[in-house]
């Protein structure tokens, strides 16, 4: 823009040219379980360089990279924190942590909302050969798998099908060949 300024007998003028930075941009933040069952949090569209921190470190803490790692059971809020000349912003997620024994009978889902893959928990009292539904709020069963369990903790990924819309509410419940009801959880898949 020009600035013109005069004392009435003298005029002069001069052009500024005003450059901002955006603003700084933490990107979505998702989550996925790697290779090794454990929960990795990822920016995306996102500035680089930002900082990982967790909302409560007894529970899980975060590395540099946004790997998550699970101290105890809880829910815990995983953060990334981006600063420029224009000040910082953060983004966050919600992560339930399971690190220590589950009740038998108990599933417990995570990362919840999921992208389509997540983690399936639970504990049983036999090895068994156990079959997971999905049902959707219209009750259409969406998705089903045997999954091989042995006595103990368990955990299985999960990886439902790409048709399934985003913004569904899905029950997950698993049911073993003796016909044992687990305690049913609720998953939210967001695209």
């Amino acid at each position: 823009f020009t600035v013109m300024m005069s004392d009435g007998t003298t005029t002069a003028s001069t052009t500024i040219t005003v450059i901002t930075d955006p603003l700084a941009n933490p990107g979505i933040l998702s989550t996925t379980t790697a290779g090794d069952n454990a929960i990795q949090v990822a920016s995306t569209g996102g500035d680089a360089g930002g900082i990982w921190t967790s909302s409560d470190e007894t529970i899980a803490t975060v590395d540099a990279n946004g790997k998550v790692s699970e101290v105890t059971n809880g829910v815990v809020t995983i953060s990334y924190s981006v600063t420029n000349n224009c000040g910082a912003r953060s983004a966050t997620t919600t992560i339930q942590s399971i690190a220590k024994a589950i009740a038998s009978g108990t599933i417990l889902a995570f990362p919840n909302p999921t992208t389509g893959n997540f983690r399936l928990d639970f504990t049983t009292d036999l090895d068994n050969l156990l079959t997971l539904t999905a049902v959707d709020i219209w009750g259409r069963v969406v998705y089903t798998e045997k999954i091989a369990a042995v006595a103990g903790i368990n955990s299985a990924r999960i990886t439902l099908p790409s048709n399934i819309p985003s913004n569904s509410t899905l029950r997950i419940t698993l049911i073993d060949e003796q016909g044992k009801k687990y305690e049913t959880t609720t998953i939210f898949v967001v695209k």
